[in-house]
């Protein structure tokens, strides 16, 4: 009879979540500002471009979008072991909230308004409509992946099938949204926005408070996911960082934006690369945060609902 057994599967998922709440404060707070700070002074110290340029391809959004689709998954099927007491809906809503706040759709909303005018915090609103509709799409699929197909093999080719549906139909259909809200209501931003490099303390500090949400979103994601993840604490953080990457679509976007767009390769990489290592550090730090906040309280296995094998 193993370890877990034995333990009674309510305590099980709440054992899991018991950490030294100052220990985690310390590790969320200084987390949100090592990451933020990757982005800050690559931009502001070191000069590094803003990634303004157009993509010339619709190949790295559709990769980049079902690498994300099939990481929730994964997420999801993970989920329902180490919570296997709610319901596929609340565990759907919870990896809706995650992937809205993993790519920081309330923080791009206010600083984008933040930035230009009073009208511009209804077009910003407006505009993150597409991609919400296309992380409920995702929470919706996980969902539906995880109830119907069960044996291991159906798991891993529906989830992979679903996958890259799901990112060859979001980009045309997120793309005409966005055009669409753009031609309507685009005039509401027409002036541009005030908010200039350098920036000053007025523009730095809605930043780093905003990016509590992607933050907050990580420890989240770290916490449900760490039961299933490598139990060596290098393995562990190097997964988590990969996860981390994947949702908040960063995984390839660097090495994509180098090709895909006028700007010579290095210059290139090294803008959207900002935000690559911006999202890595934030993963990497999450997990490590976590380990540390975790330290000394014994750690169970994730119960068994029953749902297939995750990849």
């Amino acid at each position: 009879m193993t370890c877990s057994s034995v333990l009674s599967p309510s305590i099980r998922p709440r054992s899991h979540f018991h950490v030294h709440r100052g220990r985690l404060l310390m590790a969320f707070c200084l987390t949100a500002v090592l990451s933020l700070s990757v982005h800050a002074v690559m931009l502001q110290a070191f000069d590094v471009p803003y990634p303004s340029a157009q993509i010339s391809s619709p190949l790295p959004d559709m990769v980049n979008n079902a690498i994300a689709v099939w990481v929730a998954i994964w997420l999801f099927a993970h989920m329902r072991r180490t919570w296997p007491h709610r319901s596929r809906s609340v565990h759907a809503g919870i990896v809706f909230l995650l992937l809205c706040g993993l790519n920081e759709t309330l923080r791009g909303w206010f600083m984008n308004g933040y930035c230009t005018s009073t009208r511009g915090w209804l077009f910003f609103a407006i505009m993150a409509v597409p991609a919400m509709l296309f992380y409920a799409a995702t929470a919706v699929a996980a969902a539906l992946v995880e109830r119907f197909a069960k044996p291991r093999r159906m798991f891993h080719c529906a989830a992979l099938a679903v996958s890259v549906l799901i990112g060859l139909v979001a980009f045309p259909l997120v793309s005409w949204g966005k055009g669409t809200v753009f031609a309507v209501f685009g005039e509401m931003v027409s002036g541009g926005g005030w908010c200039q490099l350098p920036y000053g303390i007025n523009v730095l500090a809605p930043a780093y408070l905003t990016f509590v949400e992607p933050a907050f979103a990580c420890l989240i994601c770290c916490a449900l996911a760490s039961p299933s993840l490598c139990k060596n604490g290098a393995g562990r953080v190097a997964q988590f960082t990969l996860l981390t990457l994947a949702l908040k679509k960063q995984l390839l976007m660097a090495l994509f934006y180098a090709v895909y767009t006028p700007l010579p390769f290095g210059a290139a990489l090294l803008s959207m690369g900002q935000f690559s290592l911006e999202a890595a550090v934030l993963g990497a730090a999450t997990a490590l945060g976590w380990a540390y906040a975790r330290n000394g309280i014994p750690t169970t296995k994730p119960a068994s609902s029953g749902v297939a094998p995750a990849p």
